[in-house]
């Protein structure tokens, strides 16, 4: 048979011709475009840094689930440095049902999960949840007791943490440390930022803001 007066098995071959050399010049072309920063064959990808997590107000916590487990393991690694401003120099962290010291020297055996990374100069960036659920009347008590810790005020603008919650900024020596801690279902959700007393106060702030709204997320993230 014949296509305008020409073989179809010749048309069909020098198409053929035509697909082979045009898929080498694919290759030719994607090898060529990969530059020097292509990763080698078995390394990853690289990806772009994690943006710093938004603060409090760009987060209802009101709709957020936590789990009363162990959160530490999710908690993002840009947050702490964020929190912290610049990689942590420690961390320590317990869990529930481990005997450890509490406050001010107590030991006792541990009824939450908690973990603290610390900086260079006095910076600690911390979050914990309790382990028993707490009931609204408990949470309601919780905020109370709290609101009347010696050295601690309500910052004018408090930030929604649960509900019920409270926000505080607490002076002890040369710190002062941003907390908040609340209600999320059945889980009491608590973190703390504590910076050199030197630190501008909307600074703490923010960064509190900021490292508060990533806790709540990575508690949210083990639900």
């Amino acid at each position: 048979m014949t296509v305008s007066g020409r073989p179809l098995a010749g048309r069909t071959t020098t198409a053929a011709r035509l697909a082979v050399v045009a898929l080498a010049l694919v290759v030719a072309l994607a090898a060529c475009t990969g530059g020097d920063d292509a990763p080698a064959p078995g390394e990853p990808t690289p990806s772009a840094s994690p943006a710093p997590p938004a603060g409090l107000a760009d987060l209802d916590t009101t709709t957020l689930a936590v789990t009363r487990g162990d959160l530490c393991p999710t908690v993002d690694p840009a947050a702490v440095e964020d929190a912290l401003g610049g990689a942590p120099a420690d961390a320590e962290s317990y869990a529930n049902g481990e005997r450890v010291e509490l406050t001010g020297g107590v030991r006792d055996v541990a009824h939450e999960w908690s973990c603290t990374w610390s900086g260079e100069d006095r910076e600690a960036a911390r979050a914990w949840v309790f382990a028993p659920p707490v009931p609204k009347d408990r949470a309601r008590e919780l905020v109370r007791t709290l609101a009347t810790a010696d050295g601690c005020t309500r910052p004018r603008q408090a930030e929604q943490y649960g509900a019920p919650s409270l926000g505080l900024v607490c002076e002890a020596g040369p710190v002062t440390r941003v907390q908040y801690a609340g209600l999320f279902g059945d889980a009491w959700l608590s973190c703390s930022l504590t910076l050199p007393r030197s630190t501008e106060r909307a600074d703490l702030l923010e960064r509190g803001s900021r490292w508060c709204a990533a806790v709540a997320l990575a508690g949210s993230a083990t639900s």
